[in-house]
């Protein structure tokens, strides 16, 4: 969006184009690259200025960049994904705390561990572990292990 707010500012028509973002910013940097100097100084100057003046960058270039197909496609699956945890049954109820991180959708729990065990092996990953959850007692998910943060 800061490519294209910056070729808008200075009146060229931002190259906007491709399947999704990536190759937006691929199609936008060849096109400010191509600029003078001098016309990638001012566009940035007079770029910084709308951003300022309208308080943030989406705020000022969100209308300049199309959202692409996928991101809508990936939208409707959390959607879906969404609605498939509200039909829960009471025995398995969705966790207070914990979530799913990439869809931001709360856990499953389950009420004894040979229930989430026979859960994880259906799911044939190798990866998977069942652990109890930390807010209900009783009460077990399954998910990934978790690697420390300062591990690498």
């Amino acid at each position: 969006m800061r490519l294209a707010l910056y070729l808008d500012s200075i009146q060229q028509t931002p190259n906007v184009w491709g399947n999704n973002y990536r190759e937006y910013a691929v199609n936008l940097g060849r096109q400010f690259q191509q600029l003078t100097p001098e016309q990638r100084k001012d566009a940035k100057r007079l770029g910084r200025m709308r951003i300022r003046e309208c308080g943030d960058l989406d705020a000022a270039a969100s209308h300049l960049v199309p959202v692409p197909a996928k991101t809508r496609r990936l939208e409707l699956a959390f959607q879906k994904r969404r609605e498939k945890a509200s039909r829960w049954p009471p025995e398995t109820p969705a966790c207070p705390r914990c979530r799913v991180r990439k869809y931001d959708i709360p856990k499953r729990s389950w009420p004894s561990q040979e229930m989430a065990e026979a859960v994880r092996l259906s799911l044939r990953d190798p990866l998977v572990v069942t652990y109890p959850c930390p807010v209900q007692s009783g009460f077990w998910h399954v998910g990934h292990r978790k690697t420390p943060k300062n591990s690498i």
